[in-house]
């Protein structure tokens, strides 16, 4: 079965994050300049961060904060 998340976004500081409910968190791994993850003990994803979500997804933030909304 798989695992249920959430997401939020931080519309100051434009950072769009995913995470994986009912796992712990271990480490970050940058991946790109904008993407990071987060994984567990078992480096199994227990995250994402996307960092200027807004332009890396070519999305303005207030449509970004609205889809959220609606979504989540």
């Amino acid at each position: 079965m798989a695992n249920k998340g959430e997401a939020d976004y931080d519309y100051e500081n434009d950072i769009l994050f995913f995470k994986v409910k009912n796992r712990d968190y271990s480490k970050s791994i940058e991946l790109l300049n904008n993407l990071v993850v987060d994984v567990d003990k078992k480096e199994q994803l227990t995250g994402i961060q996307i960092f200027d979500a807004s332009e890396y997804l070519n999305i303005d933030k207030k449509s970004l904060f609205f889809i959220l909304l609606q979504t989540y």
